[in-house]
């Protein structure tokens, strides 16, 4: 069996408050993209066994392992799993990437299993693992709220080309958070849902918004300079994804996106991709 786990770029991050419990409320527009992870799956007797294409992440401690032991216990029948994961979403990067092989995971082995597990209990169990996860368990466009996984999905019936830079800098959710601006950004998440549900990609791209850029962007200045390269290429608006380090831009079409990618990359040594929208 092959999964395609699919990223995530954020159209809309603000963080809201912070918690009794040390996490911070956000209000985040999710959007799923097509670059995607493969997961290659053979059921087995038991036990759970990773392979990688990066050997660090072959480890006990990946959210993968850890989502097989959780609905271990709701299988009809004990059986265990072969997983050889093909990483192409740059990890640690605000695209979702472990969340999304974890979610789509999770689903597979609902399918293995025949176990009785409602989406709501899926939901529930996701989000002890990942605040992304439950996202990536219906995927398409939603609103997150709470720590993000409280989710309200979005009915978008139209694609828009994307493209994603990765300059290969790691800022830590800890980094990202630390001094972080709250709130701010609630007209411009009224503007994009107002386009995303009337079809409009120009009221989206110059909308976009992303409360860590401002902290993000004072400890790592080449990550400002991206996003500014990204719009100054042609770019209908560009923002920086999650709490970093990729920076992506809409554009108006294929073309146009193919285009700031070599110019980009010529200068740069940077991860470059063109992608689309994922609409369900």
């Amino acid at each position: 069996m092959s999964i395609f786990a699919n990223a995530k770029v954020n159209l809309y991050l603000d963080i809201v408050s912070k918690r009794s419990d040390g996490y911070h409320n956000i209000e985040t527009i999710f959007q799923e993209i097509t670059l995607c992870d493969i997961l290659d799956i053979e059921v087995t007797d038991s036990g759970f066994q990773l392979t990688c294409n990066i050997p660090e992440l072959e480890n006990d401690d990946n959210l993968l392992k850890k989502a097989y032991d959780m609905l271990k216990p709701s299988f009809e029948e004990e059986f265990g799993v072969q997983v050889h994961l093909e990483k192409l979403v740059p990890f640690g990067a605000g695209l979702g990437g472990g969340s999304s092989d974890c979610a789509n995971f999770m689903l597979a082995l609902k399918t293995i299993s025949g176990a009785d597990i409602s989406d709501a209990e899926l939901v529930k169990i996701g989000a002890k693992l990942g605040a992304d996860v439950p996202f990536f368990l219906q995927g398409g466009t939603a609103i997150g709220r709470g720590i993000g996984d409280e989710l309200e999905k979005i009915p978008v019936n139209f694609g828009f080309p994307m493209l994603l830079v990765n300059p290969g800098i790691h800022v830590s959710t800890k980094d990202a958070y630390s001094g972080c601006v709250l709130g701010g950004g609630s007209d411009k998440f009224t503007e994009i849902l107002s386009g995303l549900k009337s079809g409009d990609v120009v009221r989206v791209a110059e909308n976009l918004f992303n409360g860590f850029e401002q902290t993000v962007f004072q400890k790592f200045p080449e990550i400002q300079e991206l996003r500014d390269l990204i719009k100054g290429s042609g770019a209908l608006g560009a923002a920086m994804s999650g709490s970093g380090s990729t920076c992506f831009g809409i554009f108006e079409n294929t073309d146009s996106a193919r285009n700031a990618a070599e110019r980009i990359s010529k200068n740069k040594k940077y991860f470059t991709k063109v992608v689309n929208s994922v609409s369900r």
